[in-house]
C-alpha cells in the first residue's frame, strides 16, 4: 500500500501525516475545533440598512443635544420632547439624509402631525441665516451610491466626533454656534465631500 503525501491540518497548521486521502485535521481535537460554528462578529451579521438606521440614530441624538435649550424650529414652543426633524425629507431626498444644516429639533406635535410643520420651520430658518446654506447644500444634489463600508466608516466617525464634541462643549449654544458645529459634523462624518 503506498503513503499518502503529508498535509497541513485545517485547523491547527501544523504537518502531518494522514491515514485517510480525505483527512483534514491531525488529530481528534482539531477535528473538534473544525466543526464548532464560528464565532460571528457584530459587524458580519449587520446590513447596510441596518448601518443607515445606526448611523441616523447617531445623527439625530446629537440634533437633539446641539438644540437641547433652543424651542421647536417650527413653532417656536418649548415642549417636553422633541424629534430631529427633517426640512428636506429623508425618503425624497436622500442625498440630504444626514446633513445636519437640514435636521433641527422640532415638537412632536409639528413634526408628527403637521408633517414637519415646514411653513413654519423655513421662516425659522430664514430668521437664524441657514435656510440660504440649505438651499445651497440641496442644489449639490449628490448621486452618489454609498456601500455598507461607507455608511459603516461614517457611523465610526460620528462616534468619534460626539465625543470630541463633548469635550469641548459644555455650555449652552448660541444660533452661530449651532451653525457652526453642524457644518463640523457634516465635515466630520465625511459624507458631504
Amino acid at each position: 500500500m503506498k503513503s499518502l503525501k503529508a498535509k497541513k491540518c485545517k485547523c491547527c497548521g501544523e504537518v502531518f501525516q494522514p491515514f485517510r486521502s480525505l483527512q483534514q485535521v491531525c488529530g481528534w481535537d482539531c477535528a473538534i475545533n473544525l466543526s464548532k460554528p464560528k464565532q460571528l462578529k457584530k459587524s458580519d451579521v449587520l446590513t447596510k440598512a441596518d448601518y443607515i438606521k445606526i448611523l441616523q440614530r447617531n445623527v439625530n441624538t446629537i440634533v437633539r443635544e446641539i438644540d437641547k435649550d433652543f424651542p421647536c424650529m417650527a413653532c417656536g414652543e418649548h415642549r417636553q420632547t422633541y424629534h430631529a426633524s427633517h426640512y428636506y425629507h429623508a425618503g425624497g431626498h436622500s442625498w440630504m439624509r444626514f446633513n445636519f444644516l437640514n435636521i433641527w429639533s422640532c415638537c412632536v406635535p409639528c413634526n408628527v402631525h403637521l408633517s414637519g410643520n415646514l411653513s413654519h420651520y423655513q421662516i425659522n430658518l430664514v430668521k437664524i441665516g441657514v435656510f440660504d446654506i440649505l438651499q445651497n447644500e440641496y442644489k449639490i444634489k449628490r448621486n452618489i451610491k454609498y456601500t455598507k463600508d461607507d455608511i459603516k466608516d461614517a457611523v465610526n466617525k460620528i462616534k468619534h466626533a460626539k465625543r470630541e464634541w463633548k469635550k469641548v462643549y459644555k455650555t449652552k449654544l448660541t444660533n452661530d454656534e449651532r451653525i457652526g458645529v453642524r457644518l463640523w459634523f457634516n465635515e466630520q462624518i465625511g459624507i458631504y465631500k
